[in-house]
């Protein structure tokens, strides 16, 4: 997020009927929000053709539910039957079922297992009457797109009743209706990304985790054969096989290497054995070199899902 967003510019005009709050946005096709007073209510319209784009009603607002309040819920009318959406995001490796997830329950989230790996943690979505929902949390999200037997359309924080504070219904609607105009918005809300070199947009290539991939003639066939091929080839990754185990981010020091060449080693318990630390790599003797002939980096114990 930006530091702040006094450079965005906008007006907005309130007004009060007397049952109700009505807050206008200043651009023409922006969106009108009426406030209800009693019950609390939210409801929200597109300014220039009044469309309604999404609202609360008698049984659907903001709940909390779960151990200690743990999971917070906003929750809007079912949706018309011609209105689809698109989740941001996608799930474990970069799948996603399809594109539509009208009808689905959607949680792109960070796994609990070592195999939970590379999901986009992207909490928006978008609509095809025009209006985005960026969700405004780092709790697990889940999202219902006119899912079941009710067509439920909600979304909801939750924090697994674990301690610290609990997650709040922080959300931003965003007007298009072009979807360009959505993704333009959104990025001047939450920050504009840098254009990458030139060399991003070009060939990729990983090993993964296969037994017979990864040693350093594999790779130079490979860059070699895709060169001569004509391919913009920019990048190569050795993907996962520098991590301890995911989905932490610690570098994996072998020890069954020999000597001469490990890069470092220790006379520590395995983990999961009596006094054995909790996955922490071990310490590196100041002399130690990687098989590639530089430094080992060295441990922060410091660990990252990201």
């Amino acid at each position: 997020m930006p530091a702040n967003h006094a450079g965005m510019g906008g007006s907005l005009s309130v007004s009060d009927s007397g049952t109700a709050l009505t807050i206008v946005t200043g651009a023409a096709d922006g969106i009108r929000i009426v406030l209800q007073k009693n019950p609390l209510r939210l409801e929200f319209y597109h300014r220039g053709s009044g469309a309604l784009l999404a609202r609360e009603d008698a049984t659907r607002s903001i709940t909390w539910g779960g151990t200690n309040n743990s999971v917070i819920t906003e929750a809007f009318v079912p949706p018309p039957a011609d209105e689809h959406f698109v989740k941001a995001g996608h799930g474990f490796y970069g799948r996603s079922p399809r594109l539509d997830r009208t009808g689905d329950v959607v949680a792109h989230n960070y796994g609990a297992t070592g195999g939970d790996q590379a999901p986009a943690i992207v909490p928006r979505f978008l609509s095809t009457k025009g209006y985005a929902v960026f969700f405004n949390t780092t709790f697990d999200a889940t999202f219902s797109f006119a899912s079941g037997a009710n067509r439920d359309y909600a979304f909801a924080a939750d924090d697994h009743a674990t301690a610290g504070v609990r997650p709040q219904m922080d959300y931003f609607l965003i007007n298009g209706p072009e979807f360009a105009k959505l993704l333009d918005r959104y990025t001047q809300l939450t920050g504009r990304p840098r254009l990458p070199r030139l060399a991003i947009f070009g060939l990729h290539m990983t090993d993964k985790n296969f037994p017979d991939v990864s040693d350093e003639n594999w790779w130079r066939t490979k860059i070699t054969q895709h060169r001569n091929a004509g391919f913009p080839f920019d990048h190569h990754v050795n993907d996962n096989r520098w991590r301890a185990a995911a989905p932490t981010a610690r570098w994996r020091y072998r020890s069954t290497a020999p000597p001469s060449t490990a890069p470092c080693r220790s006379t520590r318990p395995a983990p999961g054995t009596p006094g054995a630390p909790p996955r922490s790599p071990p310490p590196c003797p100041p002399a130690a070199r990687s098989r590639s002939g530089r430094p080992p980096p060295a441990p922060t114990g410091r660990t990252s899902t990201a």
